[in-house]
């Protein structure tokens, strides 16, 4: 659930993410990423600043999607900067990732 009350939903078997508003609507998160769409999303945990992480697990990655619905892929041993303040480094995370969480730092 982000901070506005959505809850993100991986529908593995529908290739997709659904973000459902606290009113009910439903949207289909809209994932471009090079290398295809999503396979299996099986996870979603959302960041303090609002940005959607997705465990891709028959493409073996997970990817994030930020508030503007930009979209960037974590391979096995990549290492992204989502800001200055906060830098994801994920180090092989293997085959097929089956869930994802995000901690906010309250300091």
């Amino acid at each position: 659930m982000d901070g506005a009350g959505n809850v993100y939903i991986a529908d593995t078997f529908n290739d997709r993410v659904v973000e459902v508003t606290p009113s009910g609507t439903q949207t289909v998160l809209n994932v471009s990423v090079s290398g295809g769409g999503l396979n299996g999303p099986t996870g979603v945990a959302v960041d303090g600043a609002g940005d959607v992480y997705i465990a891709d697990a028959s493409n073996h990655r997970v990817v994030e999607v930020g508030r503007t619905q930009q979209s960037l892929t974590f391979a096995n041993t990549a290492v992204g900067a989502t800001s200055a303040a906060q830098t994801v480094t994920l180090a092989n995370i293997g085959n097929q990732p089956l869930s994802i969480a995000s901690l906010t730092n309250a300091t």
